[in-house]
């Protein structure tokens, strides 16, 4: 009788021990994933809601190249970026990461100083979209030059394109805190004879690149069109991959939010455009605004182009895109902003309608559930903040962030 008690004995000590040890390893995994889900902010659609672009990181010199933007992230200053941009209420951050083609080599392999930027922003839990494009605009070829860009469309470029993805993507297969854009602003081609792809094509190649990512990694893929803008996206074939956003930049009207540049674009030279009104206001300003171009083919152009700056018009464009929205997935403005002139007299003249126009983007995106991604963080020329690397408190108001 007594073995028999004590037989029992044992297997409640047994069965007890078995159970207290289930508990502790169920208690294990629970609190495992639950601390995985307070520290990983995963960079999908659901989080990516309002952020900032931090720059183009030079794989060369291996710094933020734009204008004061190199003290981002180095604490140069005292200042801890990761956290500044974090209690902002910034919930992302994109990345242009210049490359070389050297030699027939296409590599963007982040350096120790990039890893640590971007594991910064990842442990600030602020998701990470990471893009490239050239160092340089341009490359000899002959005796003409072509840019970097164009050679998009060859296949033993795109087969190494694809191959340097695929290379990034397996260094983040674990962390799907960043996301992967393959090209920043692609060019592509609507005549005939000009350098660049058809859309089709491009919609092929970034299914390429894709594959060799998805081979490696889980990540989400950021899919664009051409030049990144919003009518190059309404123009792309919806891609197969389904963990993708799809994305656009925004910069309408472009004679007011490059006035004054010194690049081209749309056969208008926008640099000899000052004093440009938003939203617009007359004929008279419009002409006044314009005079200083002197072919006129290009003040034809910068002239209709002005008479866009209006609030009605970005919310018809945004609402356009929208739709596409509906019935090809999630889609974000990863780039919008307005250049700040470098006199700060010109600085001043259209500084009430820089943060007009910025307020009524925003407002017009969020309107139609779309995220973005302000342009930018610290650049000269476009930052939040300003020369002096102070913080431009009307931008952030603007953005509806914290000051």
């Amino acid at each position: 009788m007594e073995i028999v008690k004590r037989g029992e004995a044992v297997a409640a000590m047994k069965f007890l021990f078995v159970s207290k040890l289930l508990i502790a390893i169920v208690y294990f995994f629970v609190i495992d994933a639950l601390l995985v889900a307070e520290t990983e902010t995963p960079c999908d659609a659901a989080h990516l809601h309002h952020g900032v672009n931090i720059g183009y990181f030079n794989s060369e010199t291996d710094t933020i190249t734009t204008g004061n933007a190199d003290k981002c992230c180095l604490a140069t200053d005292g200042r801890n970026d990761f956290a500044y941009i974090h209690d902002r209420n910034f919930d992302h951050v994109r990345i242009i990461v210049q490359y070389q083609v050297d030699k027939g080599m296409v590599s963007f392999q982040p350096s120790k100083r990039l890893k640590g930027m971007v594991q910064g922003f990842i442990d600030a839990k602020l998701p990470v979209i990471f893009t490239v494009m050239p160092i340089e605009d341009y490359l000899d070829n002959g005796q003409q030059k072509v840019r970097q860009t164009s050679l998009l469309g060859e296949p033993e470029f795109d087969g190494k394109l694809a191959v340097a993805w695929g290379q990034l993507a397996e260094l983040y297969s674990k962390d799907d805190s960043v996301c992967f854009e393959f090209v920043n602003e692609p060019e592509i081609k609507y005549v005939p004879g000009k350098a660049g792809v058809e859309p089709e094509e491009w919609a092929v190649i970034q299914e390429n690149i894709a594959n060799a990512v998805r081979k490696v990694s889980n990540n989400t893929i950021v899919a664009v069109g051409d030049g990144g803008l919003m009518q190059g996206l309404l123009s792309l074939p919806k891609l197969k991959e389904e963990k993708v956003i799809y994305a656009f930049h925004f910069y309408e009207p472009y004679s007011f939010t490059n006035q004054g540049a010194d690049w081209t674009g749309s056969g208008t030279d926008w640099k000899d455009l000052q004093d440009v009104k938003y939203p617009y206001s007359s004929a008279e300003s419009v002409s006044q605004s314009a005079s200083g171009i002197q072919d006129l083919t290009s003040r034809l152009n910068a002239t209709r182009d002005m008479l866009l700056a209006t609030k009605d018009q970005i919310k018809t464009a945004i609402e356009i895109i929208s739709r596409w929205k509906l019935k090809n997935g999630d889609i974000i403005c990863d780039e919008f902003g307005v250049i700040k002139p470098k006199d700060p007299a010109d600085l001043n003249r259209i500084k009430q309608d820089r943060i007009r126009w910025i307020g009524d983007v925003k407002e017009s995106l969020g309107s139609k559930g779309i995220g973005w991604t302000f342009y930018d963080y610290s650049s000269w020329n476009f930052g939040v903040f300003d020369a002096r690397n102070d913080v431009d408190k009307d931008v952030i108001t603007a953005l509806d962030l914290k000051p």
